[in-house]
């Protein structure tokens, strides 16, 4: 399969080296990426980052800011980039500095340059190995380390000025991504299917909503390799058939495994590559954007991304 990958070389500008979603996360995954790229070990592989993309304007991007999250919310955040000097607190959880919005815009054209090549049928899968993580921020606030919503705001991207009807969010962080169910709770047209632990943080997404195509699949806070993959093997393909989407998004975190720091689902390597392969084939007719969410083990990660690009590239 024909692959495009993004990164943001700068998104060290947004960082807290004392938090656990600090700039080393995708540090570790660009090192690996530029490595196998000089060894030319990338087939029908393009790396793009900030230096190489279709710029885009940035008022555009408040637009669909806006479009995502309350004006005032998106306001207020434009009024901190030129007040805040250093670290500040927008939640407990979630910090932000000067740069900040800067890194989430670069982040944003990333993404919206992958979606050209991908409806432009120049590739068929895209990974935007982007942070900070999105899938928490609501639309009037931050919160669990999360500022905007990046595949929210993709997706009223495709809705609104692409005009694509149908729009598939697959979640499988171990956090529930209550912001995406927030922006899109109403919309029938932008199906969410989630699998996470619970009770846990957010200590949201403990009932499906079929009516509204939200779906979501509670799992044990130990839950392993099985009860993940039961419901990935089992229920989405029929959920994503009968939905029949034309644009699928991937919420990709890896905190679901044994080895991530804040999270206690007992996923495996094994684990995450059965559950990558299974997503890959059973999805392979469509175009799929993976965003980088969770996951806070730097090995992990490391093992993650190189796990997703072979398989992938080697469908």
């Amino acid at each position: 399969m024909r692959l495009k990958i993004a990164y943001n070389t700068k998104d060290y500008l947004h960082n807290d080296p004392n938090h656990v979603e600090n700039s080393l996360r995708t540090k570790v995954i660009i090192e690996i990426l530029e490595q196998l790229n000089q060894n030319k070990e990338l087939a029908n592989t393009n790396l793009i980052n900030e230096d190489n993309i279709k710029q885009i304007d940035d008022k555009f991007l408040y637009k669909l800011y806006k479009l995502t999250h309350e004006e005032k919310y998106i306001e207020n955040l434009l009024s901190l980039t030129n007040k805040v000097k250093g670290l500040y607190n927008l939640d407990p959880d979630t910090y932000f500095n000067e740069n900040t919005l800067n890194v989430i815009n670069t982040n944003i054209k990333l993404l919206l340059n992958l979606v050209q090549d991908l409806l432009d049928n120049v590739i068929d899968n895209a990974i935007g190995y982007i942070r900070p993580p999105g899938h928490h921020a609501e639309k009037n606030k931050a919160m669990g380390f999360c500022i905007i919503n990046n595949v929210a705001v993709i997706a009223n991207y495709l809705k609104e000025y692409l005009k694509i009807k149908k729009i598939a969010i697959i979640d499988f962080d171990a956090h529930h991504g209550n912001g995406t169910e927030d922006i899109f709770l109403n919309d029938k047209d932008v199906l969410f299917f989630s699998t996470h632990a619970y009770p846990f943080y957010p200590f949201t997404g403990y009932k499906s909503m079929p009516e509204c195509n939200k779906f979501n699949y509670p799992l044990n806070v130990l839950a392993n390799n099985e009860k993940i993959l039961n419901i990935y093997k089992l229920e989405l393909p029929k959920i994503i058939n009968e939905f029949d989407p034309e644009f699928i998004i991937i919420s990709a975190g890896y905190d679901i495994h044994l080895n991530d720091p804040i999270t206690y689902m007992r996923i495996t390597d094994e684990g995450i590559d059965e559950l990558h392969k299974t997503l890959i084939n059973n999805l392979r007719k469509y175009k799929i954007l993976w965003v980088l969410e969770g996951g806070y083990n730097l090995n992990v990660l490391k093992y993650s991304s190189l796990n997703l690009i072979t398989n992938i590239i080697n469908l």
